[in-house]
């Protein structure tokens, strides 16, 4: 909510419903039986994203604003889970078939992360990343710079000889060729202008 950009956008409506109603659908529907839970800051900046979750019935939880690595430890330790997975709630497009495809890659249990960044070949609006609990609580925090803290998966990116990553490349067929993220209200109208 406190996007510089376009703040308040999570609560902006797209297709009749506020945007983060459109991440939480994917999410749910993609996980099936498994927890779907959003993750936002404690910064008042964010209390009304959080009171709109709250109506919703999803389960929230509230961290650190600028340390994500920490909100994302802090949520695993009140909701334990083998994996932790990475959507941002600015993609309203975001494709339940590849989160589907990443999920699966993840269970097998054979990477610490999974991802579909690394390098990117999805259009922006299409990030997944799935990162395995335990690698996650194994980061060393003293040596986290602002741009890990924040984005936490650029950790193990920058130490990948450390780590077993897994990237899903973007296939020909893939239906969605254009940015999808909504980073300015200019994004929201151009992609409000598309049929869902």
């Amino acid at each position: 909510m406190s996007s510089r950009r376009f703040p308040g956008k999570m609560l902006a409506p797209f297709h009749g419903k506020p945007l983060i109603d459109h991440v939480m659908a994917a999410a749910i529907k993609a996980s099936g039986q498994r927890e779907t839970i959003l993750l936002t800051s404690d910064h008042p900046t964010d209390d009304p994203l959080a009171a709109y979750a709250t109506t919703c019935g999803w389960q929230l939880f509230r961290g650190n604003l600028k340390n994500v690595h920490k909100r994302f430890c802090d949520a695993l330790t009140t909701f334990p889970a083998k994996f932790i997975g990475r959507i941002c709630g600015d993609s309203p497009l975001i494709s339940v078939d590849l989160l589907l495809d990443v999920q699966k890659a993840a269970l097998t249990g054979r990477f610490d992360l999974v991802t579909n960044v690394y390098p990117r070949t999805f259009p922006k609006g299409q990030s997944i990343e799935v990162i395995k609990s335990q690698a996650l609580f194994n980061v060393n925090t003293t040596v986290l710079n602002a741009e890990e803290q924040e984005h936490v998966t650029p950790y193990f990116y920058n130490r990948n000889n450390n780590y077993k990553i897994y990237n899903f490349v973007k296939p020909n067929e893939f239906p969605i060729k254009f940015d999808c993220v909504v980073d300015t209200l200019e994004d929201l109208r151009r992609l409000e202008s598309l049929p869902l």
